[in-house]
């Protein structure tokens, strides 16, 4: 991602934002699944669909899916959401 590049260039005092914008990619519109929606899922789910991400989650429990979230299945569906996701955050205990 141009981290070490960008660290380098900045101790340098040059900030190469055009080097490395080819390597960073856009949040809105792209797909975030989250496995486990718990209270630390659900208000991560809320803070990317504020970024206009598309939000699916499983998690191993049924519950009600809230508004800003797309979709939200039993953990059956992983496979699923694994597929779909541009990025994916596990939000389970012990992890």
């Amino acid at each position: 991602r141009g981290i070490r590049r960008s660290i380098s260039a900045q101790s340098e005092k040059n900030w190469c934002a055009r080097e490395i914008r080819s390597q960073l990619s856009e949040l809105t519109d792209s797909t975030m699944g989250i496995i486990g929606f718990g209270a630390t899922g659900r208000a991560l789910a809320k803070r990317a669909s504020a970024f206009d991400m598309r939000v699916v989650a499983v998690d191993l429990y049924s519950m009600d899916k809230p508004e800003f979230v797309e979709e939200l299945w039993g953990i059956d569906q992983l496979h699923y959401l694994l597929r779909i996701s541009d990025y994916v955050v596990v939000m389970v205990p012990y992890t």
